[in-house]
């Protein structure tokens, strides 16, 4: 099987007043299909610099970054941004909903962006809400959601583009354990078909152990547990 991600020698310098600043000097994984990854590491230590990277946000200063086969170092801004549009998905801590919208109408503004037509956004969203368990909740206003519940549409919004890749920034950091499982088992149920994978950076253990594999960022490297 070939990885579905494949960094290597990965290096970002920011330049400051003070000097060059090494935030990652040489990172290398490879993430495949199926497969849930963690990353965990101090404060300050680069994690949300490498997200980033990752989500093709920003640069990296050199290396290889490799999504499917295809060098994403070397698109221009346009190709990048239909890049990510089309094969990455994104799910934040704080979940970024539409607040005075709907379940439905948050799912379908990735699909209006993406050009899908109306007749077929229905059936996309329906699908992206079954892998959540939130069908039920389809025209519900978001802001009268549960924390619990926000998280899993903004997992089934990442899914709505059939992402190759889903990053995830402290996904569970603002929901109490229970319910801090219940979103991992909805990832979990993302990645079971081995079409993709799922990549998060949390600051808790307990999570990073229900991942498939542990990665720690220190000193600009990452080694993975």
């Amino acid at each position: 099987m070939k990885p579905i991600v494949t960094i290597r020698d990965l290096q970002k310098t920011y330049n400051t007043a003070a000097g060059p600043v090494e935030v990652l000097k040489g990172v290398n994984v490879e993430v495949y299909p199926g497969e849930m990854a963690s990353i965990m590491g101090p404060s300050g230590c680069g994690k949300s610099t490498l997200l980033c990277i990752l989500g093709m946000l920003q640069p990296a200063s050199s290396g290889f970054y490799e999504i499917m086969g295809c060098d994403v170092m070397d698109l221009n801004a346009k190709k990048s941004a239909e890049f990510r549009r089309d094969n990455l998905g994104f799910v934040l801590q704080s979940c970024n909903l539409f607040e005075h919208s709907t379940v439905y109408e948050n799912l379908e503004y990735p699909l209006i962006y993406g050009k899908i037509s109306k007749s077929h956004r229905a059936k996309v969203i329906r699908r992206a809400l079954e892998q959540v368990d939130l069908t039920h909740r389809v025209h519900h206003p978001t802001n009268r959601l549960s924390g619990g519940e926000q998280q899993r549409v903004a997992i089934a919004r990442a899914l709505v583009n059939k992402p190759a890749v889903i990053l995830g920034d402290e996904p569970t950091g603002q929901l109490d354990n229970k319910t801090g499982d219940a979103i991992m088992e909805c990832f979990k149920n993302v990645v079971s078909n081995k079409a993709r994978a799922v990549i998060l950076v949390t600051h808790d253990t307990e999570i990073a152990r229900q991942c498939d594999r542990q990665f720690i960022l220190t000193d600009g490297v990452l080694k993975e547990e």
